[in-house]
């Protein structure tokens, strides 16, 4: 489901149940064995889908797909399908350090003007903070 069909959904069902909610998406890798310096994508391609020509065809119908979502898709300039575990690796790294900003911004928030955990350090006029 694209983003603006997703966020209606969700629309939806706030607006029928009230409720709050977060989506979190779960990325997996569909090619854990792909080489880490990846590979030629028409190699790559042609023995995925038994031919050059039937890859070609997938790629046709994801383009109309793809711009009702405001996403370009130009198969032509892509000349190697990568690995993208360190992608992977990137997304859950960017997850858990926002659940830790978020958990720190409420302990903040709960704190209120009892100040943080800078209190009692000094501040340079117009620099960083010290302690």
């Amino acid at each position: 489901m694209g983003g603006r069909r997703l966020q209606k959904a969700v629309d939806i069902v706030r607006e029928r149940t009230g409720q709050e909610f977060r989506i979190r998406h779960h990325a997996f890798e569909l090619n854990p064995k792909m080489p880490t310096a990846g590979m030629d994508r028409r190699t790559y391609r042609s023995e995925k889908f038994g031919s050059w020509e039937r890859s070609c065809q997938l790629d046709a119908g994801t383009v109309p797909a793809g711009r009702d979502e405001g996403i370009g898709f130009n198969y032509e300039a892509i000349n190697r399908t990568p690995n993208t575990r360190a992608g992977h690796r990137l997304i859950a790294l960017a997850e858990r350090q926002a659940q830790s900003g978020a958990a720190m911004a409420d302990r903040r928030q709960r704190r209120g003007s009892r100040g943080g955990p800078w209190r009692g350090r000094g501040r340079v006029s117009g620099g960083p903070w010290t302690g």
